[in-house]
């Protein structure tokens, strides 16, 4: 009976984000923002387990820098970010990727440029921060040969309207759900000379401690393991919505890495390197960093 109702519910949910995704498809692009606003901050007043993890994440990576008032604006823009990112995805499927075009600028694109030259494939450092599907479809719809290694939803139904979305726009994924898999995955991603995104600013079980906003956190050590066995080049790519409503995408490196003959030495110096990147553009940033709603301090 527990599955039966397990099932039950993964379906109720799966049919109410299907349907918002077709009233949302229906829609003309002028009402994006004023819905995200206001479905946004719903969420805000509604959603109090999520209000309260986001804000509680502030307080543990801000301490008395910021003010609760602080804290509570930002959580609120976060969640209506949430809410804008994910209704421009849909538009951005509905126009099979060309809407990216006019929204989303990348600086540092001759980095990523130089590091493919060396035919050792890239790995990319990336962050769930601002509407981070995009700078994998726009450095896809420039030419560069984009792969992101993703974990699947335990939900069915929206792994399933995921895919459809992301194979409008030419998405390539590795999933996780199958280690071995996705290793050798990775490593035949790496040799054919693929650019492999890498997120790691979620909380890793199996990962290494490292400081992140003065908390020791267990950190993703995919990075660094792969860039050390294949000599693979390493950068940095984050993305963030400025001031006038555009997405920017920054590609940064490559890195200078720690490559020593102590492996674990160097995986745990090298991925302590790229979590402080991802803690500098959350800090840029901090209302359009997604895994506040995660426990990531723990």
């Amino acid at each position: 009976m527990r599955k039966i109702y397990k099932s039950l519910v993964r379906l109720s949910i799966a049919l109410g984000i299907y349907g918002a995704f077709w009233f949302v498809w229906l829609l003309p692009v002028c009402t994006y923002g004023p819905l995200s606003l206001i479905l946004g901050t719903t969420g805000y007043y509604t959603m109090r387990l999520s209000r309260r993890r986001i804000l509680a994440n502030l307080s543990l990576a801000f301490g008395n820098s910021r003010s609760e008032s602080w804290r509570q604006r930002t959580c609120r823009r976060l969640l209506q970010e949430i809410v804008r990112n994910a209704i421009e995805i849909i538009a951005w499927s509905k126009s099979r990727g060309q809407a990216v075009e006019k929204c989303v600028s990348v600086t540092g694109a001759e980095r990523l440029s130089q590091a493919l030259q060396e035919e050792r494939g890239v790995v990319a450092v990336c962050a769930h921060l601002g509407n981070f599907p995009a700078l994998q479809i726009k450095l896809l719809r420039m030419g560069f040969p984009m792969k992101v290694i993703i974990r699947n939803a335990t939900n069915v139904y929206l792994n399933r309207l995921w895919a459809r979305m992301m194979t409008c726009v030419g998405m390539r994924y590795i999933y996780k759900a199958d280690l071995r898999r996705a290793i050798e995955a990775s490593r035949q991603s790496l040799r054919q000379g693929d650019c492999l995104c890498i997120y790691l600013d979620q909380h890793a079980g199996n990962g290494v401690r490292a400081p992140f906003f003065g908390h020791q956190v267990m950190v993703p050590v995919g990075a660094a393991v792969l860039s050390r066995k294949y000599q693979s080049p390493v950068v940095g790519i984050f993305t963030f919505r400025g001031a006038n409503g555009r997405h920017q995408v920054v590609i940064e490196g490559p890195y200078r890495l720690q490559r020593t003959t102590d492996a674990e030495a160097d995986i745990r110096a090298n991925t302590a390197l790229f979590i402080s990147r991802v803690e500098a553009y959350v800090r840029q940033h901090p209302e359009q960093w997604f895994s506040w709603v995660h426990r990531r301090f723990r």
